[in-house]
């Protein structure tokens, strides 16, 4: 959903990291070679407050992470399996 409603790359959202977002202001910023800030319509502001609330209590910086194994930020290959 991040992707399509906020026109990201695969490597831009396993990029993003817990501070990448201002919740008060609805704000993603995107890391990477193409650095912005985009702002997030109300079902991607949703979906990521919903993650939010979800995701497992880790020292971890990514915001999306998998507990498989150590605890991580996704790589590409396991969010593009989630996507297709």
């Amino acid at each position: 959903m991040l992707c399509l409603n906020a026109g990201l790359f695969l490597a831009e959202v396993t990029a993003i990291r817990v501070d990448s977002i201002d919740w008060e202001k609805h704000l993603l910023h995107v890391p990477g070679k193409r650095t912005r800030e985009i702002e997030l319509d109300d079902q991607a502001y949703l979906a990521l407050t919903k993650w939010s609330r979800e995701r497992p209590p880790v020292k971890s910086n990514a915001f999306f992470v998998t507990n498989r194994g150590s605890v991580k930020g996704p790589k590409n290959r396991t969010v593009n399996r989630f996507i297709a």
